[in-house]
């Protein structure tokens, strides 16, 4: 009997037969993939390219944020992130930091006369708290060195004593982004064995204050506390986002808490247990209030939801009704008003309590923010300012008034460069898309069609991660959708159920039965684009790419439906037994899968697995992994492919060392882009 490793496997053409080798980079492909990314990078190399972390001046005057600076050997050195500041009278741009490796978060004091920061200078991925006063942007100093990796910081009300929130070094990052905080390089000999007994000594999230008078730190939460947010309540007391265990896996169930300073006897205690997952506690001026956003999360640091108020007085818990908007940041402008963003559908909302939701101040069609999800900075007055993007727009800062009754929008910065233009002159439109699925339910996406086709074209639906986040209307730049419009492809990207932006009960739509109606959702947007565009799309030639969840729909689909030509899956679930034991996220799938993982009926885990039915409809799939994933182990790609080989279809599996949750570094990524397409234009050619 022949073991799955010598079944044999369907011989490429000759023509596409160097795509399946390890070395791609002599390939005609790899040379089209680096012409792209070229024309992006090259004209803004050494320059600063993008912005995060916005943070505007007590007085309004003045921006700082962290701008993103690729070098022009980007093939092989990585961006580097540096401090820059930005003045909202002058328009002019200064970059106030040096590295040598990376700094970001800028944040300013009370009074505006001093601004912190972090920074990995003194050794790479260990940041630290880093000062400079503002008169003049003087020398830089470091605060205190802190046992572990400062995360995140907190100016008090008085702007004498700072809020560290502080990872120990084997942390584990979210796992959007996979593997350990303060992971260095591996400097091990090849024979040295990894080895776990389940010490969590170093992952521990503690909270230090530290007295800039006295330069003195000071533990501020409890011991067996791990707080993964944290903010200020008056100045003897903190509230964090607080579980009793360090594991990513412990996010899920966190609580929000409050410590107060001033007895070192008293023990935090907790202000409110949520249904589901929190983000972004903030008390109000008079620290009788604090708000913190809830919602259904599949990742840390990707959580859009509800705004809930905890009065401290009473106890009570409120939930602002989310009238289908998911709110992603919030800000306390003063006692009663507490500013926010999110987003509604396609478009991001900024507003603020107690007006919204009837009233949202500013709606845009495009996101903001520079990150994952929208936020915004706050400037005197009624002011914010974003980061600003579409898909026909370069990110740019821009300043959001109301005035009179109307909304202004003024660019301060743009990032736009000569490489964007001509990637603009060679995209076609995109459009928002609508379609109602079997049971009823609206649902929303966008296609990209290719400039000027002259023929049909094969259409590739590529599904988001999550499942609790959405395709955005961001802007064009290095993307896969990018890449394959400007090769001739539609692209279809659907929100179905379980998407953020729609609200609490659309999202929630998914608990229980993930794998089940969102994969409907998107055949039925499927087959809602080819009617709507059915002089275009070859319906004869339908692909499928995705990672995370999207991974996990991109094998799922094909066994659910024919016609699926092609499928590229990164970073997939594709057993949900060998996953709860193998991943550092065990209540995800417990979360959404809402079934035993033990039973041994199967249930949800067997029949949502699509190793069941790996290869029913034959549908050649390409498997991607980084085998630095400690969210998705590479055993998952690897099972489903030798699944494939064992029911004799056609498969492939690329797995990328050092890689983690998602491939993102150079020249790993070329190669990803490059076997993505290739594979894609075997089975879907254009």
């Amino acid at each position: 009997m022949r073991t799955p490793d010598q079944l044999p496997l369907a011989s490429p053409s000759p023509e596409k037969s160097d795509y399946t080798q390890q070395d791609l980079r002599k390939t005609a492909l790899w040379s089209e993939v680096d012409d792209y990314l070229n024309k992006i990078f090259t004209p803004s190399a050494d320059q600063v390219s993008g912005a995060t972390d916005l943070a505007a001046s007590p007085d309004g005057r003045q921006i700082t944020f962290t701008g993103t600076i690729t070098p022009s050997d980007w093939r092989s050195s990585p961006a580097k992130t540096r401090i820059c500041m930005l003045s909202t009278s002058e328009n002019t741009l200064e970059t106030i930091t040096e590295g040598p490796n990376n700094e970001r978060l800028p944040k300013w004091s009370p009074d505006g006369k001093m601004l912190g920061f972090l920074s990995d200078r003194k050794e790479a991925r260990i940041f630290q708290l880093y000062l400079l006063k503002n008169e003049g942007i003087g020398e830089v100093k470091q605060v205190t060195l802190v046992k572990g990796i400062v995360e995140d910081f907190h100016w008090g009300p008085d702007g004498k004593k700072i809020l560290l929130q502080v990872a120990g070094r084997h942390a584990g990052r979210s796992d959007a982004s996979s593997g350990k905080i303060g992971m260095p390089k591996n400097k091990t000999p090849v024979w040295m064995p990894s080895v776990d007994y389940g010490d969590l000594s170093e992952a521990w999230r503690s909270l230090w204050i530290y007295d800039l008078a006295t330069q003195k730190l000071k533990r501020a939460n409890d011991q067996g506390s791990n707080s993964w947010e944290a903010a200020w309540c008056d100045f003897n007391a903190i509230i964090s986002i607080a579980s009793d265990l360090p594991s990513e896996d412990a996010w899920y169930t966190a609580n929000l808490r409050i410590k107060y300073l001033g007895d070192e006897d008293e023990k935090e205690k907790v202000l409110y247990v949520p249904r589901r997952q929190l983000a972004f506690p903030t008390a109000s001026p008079s620290r009788e209030k604090i708000a913190v956003i809830e919602g259904l999360a599949s990742d840390r640091q990707i959580v859009a939801g509800d705004i809930v108020i905890v009065d401290l007085k009473t106890g009570r818990a409120t939930q602002i009704l989310d009238q289908g908007v998911d709110v992603t940041h919030i800000i306390w402008r003063d006692e009663n008003r507490l500013s926010h963003i999110g987003f509604r559908g396609l478009d991001t909302v900024a507003s603020q309590h107690p007006a919204w939701p009837h009233t949202p101040i500013w709606e845009h069609h495009g996101t903001c923010g520079g990150g994952p999800l929208p936020t915004a900075t706050l400037l005197p007055g009624d002011d914010i300012a974003v980061v600003l993007e579409s898909w026909t727009k370069a990110p740019e800062i821009a300043i959001v008034s109301r005035k009179k009754g109307s909304v202004e929008s003024r660019t301060l910065l743009s990032f736009i460069h000569s490489g964007y233009k001509s990637l603009h002159e060679n995209l076609g439109p995109m459009s928002s898309i609508t379609w109602h699925a079997a049971d009823g339910l609206t649902l929303q996406g966008f296609l990209h069609l290719p400039k000027n086709p002259t023929r049909k074209v094969p259409l590739i639906v590529s599904v988001h991660g999550g499942p609790v986040y959405a395709n955005l209307n961001i802007s064009a730049g290095v993307g896969m959708t990018v890449f394959l419009n400007l090769k001739g492809y539609a692209v279809f990207r659907p929100n179905p159920r379980g998407s953020a932006g729609r609200g609490r009960a659309f999202a929630e739509a998914v608990l229980g039965d993930m794998g089940g109606a969102d994969a409907q959702d998107i055949l039925s947007g499927i087959t809602a684009v080819c009617e709507t565009h059915r002089d275009l799309i070859d319906t004869d030639k339908i692909g499928v790419i995705g990672g995370s969840y999207g991974g996990f729909m991109a094998s799922l689909l094909p066994t659910l439906s024919p016609i699926f030509k092609a499928s590229v899956s990164m970073a997939a679930v594709t057993d949900w037994h060998s996953f709860h034991t193998t991943t550092n996220i065990p209540s995800f799938d417990k979360l959404f899968l809402d079934d035993d993982p033990f039973s041994k009926k199967g249930g949800r885990y067997l029949e949502r697995s699509p190793v069941m039915n790996a290869g029913k409809y034959k549908t050649p799939v390409l498997q991607t992994a980084g085998m630095q994933d400690f969210a998705v182990p590479q055993s998952q790609a690897v099972q489903y492919h030798k699944a494939y080989l064992e029911k004799g279809v056609e498969s492939a599996i690329v797995l990328y060392p050092g890689e983690g949750h998602g491939v993102k570094a150079f020249p790993a990524l070329i190669d990803l882009f490059v076997r993505s397409a290739a594979w894609l234009d075997k089975f879907v050619p254009v």
